[in-house]
């Protein structure tokens, strides 16, 4: 959704055409992403007894009004709210930690990016909650470095034995912060009518989106001067759409 919306600064939209229409590669395992999922169940953990709320974790890819809207948040919190757990070693990135009503008001304050607001708005959207906790741990950078380092070191099943150690030591490091945002409806409604329309142009009708500077759209456009026969999405069955959305 953000990529779609051009908020995100790991993805663009050209990239997610191509994961949605069966054509991207196989991702290269990243230390950032391992380190976020295994981190996550310490972080929301560490939040619910700080906080006493009754946190829920979910796994589960939740589906809005529409097939396409589609999202994944990381618990339930309570009766009417949600929480996302994350860690980063970008501390810049993350102002004053508190309580925000709007997406505006939070974008003043500089409270977090615009990428990670609209996830928050978007994972309201479909859920039907009104609130969401980003719980962020902020790790310093010297032992983040060294976990990254002992993670590309390890084989998968290594790590398996000692992220959880290594996820503990991590967060007790940390500088854990919550960061509350409310339903903003009028965004909500303007991220749903942008991404229904790219939705039904680039994946219904199969048009490709315009290719743009991104390491994917390049290797996209080497591939077809090449002549190999790439699949497209042909955007005539629904349970294709579906399926490439999983």
């Amino acid at each position: 959704m953000a990529p779609i919306l051009g908020l995100s600064k790991y993805r663009t939209a050209f990239g997610v055409w191509l994961d949605k229409t069966g054509q991207a590669p196989a991702d290269k395992p990243r230390w950032i992403f391992a380190r976020g999922h295994a981190m996550e169940a310490g972080i929301l953990a560490t939040y619910a007894q700080a906080t006493g709320r009754d946190v829920q974790p979910n796994a589960e890819c939740m589906v809005g009004a529409e097939p396409w809207q589609r999202g994944t948040p990381d618990a339930y919190v309570d009766s009417d709210g949600l929480a996302d757990a994350k860690s980063s070693i970008d501390w810049k990135a993350w102002g004053p930690e508190g309580t925000y009503y709007t997406v505006a008001e939070a974008e003043a304050a500089g409270a977090m990016s615009l990428d990670v607001l609209a996830q928050g708005q978007w994972y309201l959207h479909i859920t039907g909650r009104n609130w969401i906790d980003f719980v962020v741990a902020l790790l310093p950078w010297r032992e983040e470095a060294m976990a990254g380092a002992l993670w590309e070191s390890l084989t998968a099943e290594q790590w398996e034995i000692v992220q959880g150690a290594v996820c503990a030591h991590l967060l007790a490091k940390s500088d854990v912060r919550v960061y509350r945002i409310y339903r903003d409806q009028p965004v909500i409604d303007g991220m749903v009518a942008g991404c229904r329309a790219w939705w039904d142009r680039h994946i219904v009708q199969g048009v490709a989106p315009e290719v743009d500077g991104s390491d994917e759209a390049g290797a996209w456009v080497r591939e077809q001067a090449t002549g190999q026969d790439t699949p497209r999405a042909s955007g005539h069955a629904e349970g294709e759409i579906l399926d490439a959305l999983n």
